[in-house]
């Protein structure tokens, strides 16, 4: 198997869709489908969603925070 390096997908606006709910079951089937290697997702939303997910505390993972440490 040849490896080509890393793969960076952007998602603009996932704050857009209609609950966090449905973004995060977005997120986890976007990464299902690029379960490879070194990929990595850039995910935009909005200032209100960023302050939001910042309150709600970090005592977990969940599709939003979960990755591989490199």
């Amino acid at each position: 198997m040849r490896e080509y390096g890393s793969v960076v997908i952007g998602i603009d606006e996932l704050d857009k869709l209609k609950s966090s709910k449905e973004a995060e079951q977005f997120l986890n089937g976007v990464k299902s489908v690029f379960n490879i290697p070194g990929c990595y997702f850039l995910i935009s939303v909005s200032e209100h969603a960023l302050a939001t997910f910042e309150r709600r505390g970090l005592g977990f993972r969940d599709a939003f925070d979960s990755g591989d440490p490199d």
